[in-house]
């Protein structure tokens, strides 16, 4: 039996619009795919540019390493950083240039302070011994300051041991104003047992007398005192006397001076006086003979 007309028509709508869905499908399929090309295509782009640029970083790392790592070896030579900072900078060199580590590199910085470190540490034990008790190391302390080192205790630890000491405690002043008197005048002075002896050094300097005439301590028969000019050492009383005295001889002097200065210009003004009243007594002489000439001659 024959299909009527109208289901005919209505088989091939159907077939027409199943074949258009099926395009707009493919369509679409292909429109995606071109998105995904497109974005593959950057992808695999940019990261070919970084690793053209990683290349490049790692062949510029390559290049200067030798450089830097002399670099960082000078600076630890010289005791400007310490080894771990020297290996830790080595280290962060690797990571930022994306370099394999290299063992060689290591070792010479540990060979570089392993030189270096004897006279670091002879160098800080000499500064502690001589800033906390006033002298130099002897050769058994530097030895054994730098087996202690060597272990890992750092120079304060060893500062710390050495104010543990008598001869370090020995040295504080014992009391406040006695280290207020060491401010003032200097010191301490310590006597051979390296015990304080209660004197201070003080520097008196030139002093400020003004240099008014050479021959004035002739003039004045006061003798300069021997500390001025000289450090003085003594107690606070004998230096605040010292002070005093060259206080006193200051002022005499520089009165002296003042003195010695008037009389010199009173002399000088009594000089020219005296050559003014010879010369008005000349010039009246001279004019009285004139005088005299001219009379004894008759014009008339």
């Amino acid at each position: 039996m024959g299909m009527d007309m109208g289901a005919i028509v209505s088989m091939m709508m159907m077939n027409q619009q199943a074949e258009a869905a099926r395009r707009e499908a493919e369509d679409a399929r292909n429109f995606q795919q071109g998105l995904l090309n497109q974005a593959q295509a950057k992808a695999d782009a940019e990261t070919a540019r970084l690793d053209r640029k990683a290349a490049e970083r790692k062949a510029a790392g390559e290049s200067g390493k030798s450089t830097y790592i002399a670099n960082v070896q000078k600076r630890l030579g010289a005791g400007l950083i310490g080894e771990d900072t020297a290996q830790k900078l080595v280290e962060d060199y690797y990571t930022k240039y994306d370099l394999a580590p290299s063992t060689d590199d290591y070792s010479g910085i540990t060979k570089t302070y392993e030189e270096f470190a004897p006279k670091q540490r002879a160098a800080q034990l000499s500064s502690s011994y001589q800033r906390l008790l006033g002298r130099q190391a002897t050769s058994d302390e530097l030895a054994a300051g730098q087996s202690q080192m060597g272990l890992g205790r750092t120079i304060g630890d060893i500062e710390q041991d050495i104010q543990a000491t008598a001869a370090y405690k020995k040295q504080l002043p014992p009391s406040a104003e006695a280290a207020r008197l060491e401010t003032i005048y200097g010191g301490p002075v310590l006597d051979e047992t390296g015990t304080r002896t209660g004197k201070y050094k003080f520097n008196f300097g030139g002093g400020t007398l003004p240099q008014l005439s050479n021959d004035l301590v002739a003039k004045s028969g006061v003798k300069t005192p021997d500390f001025i000019g000289k450090e003085f050492t003594g107690s606070a009383e004998e230096i605040e006397s010292a002070k005093q005295s060259k206080n006193n001889y200051e002022t005499f002097m520089y009165n002296s001076g003042l003195k010695s200065l008037e009389g010199n210009i009173q002399t000088e003004l009594t000089k020219l006086q005296t050559e003014a009243q010879l010369k008005i007594g000349r010039q009246s002489q001279q004019a009285g003979l004139l005088q005299g000439l001219v009379g004894s001659f008759s014009f008339a």
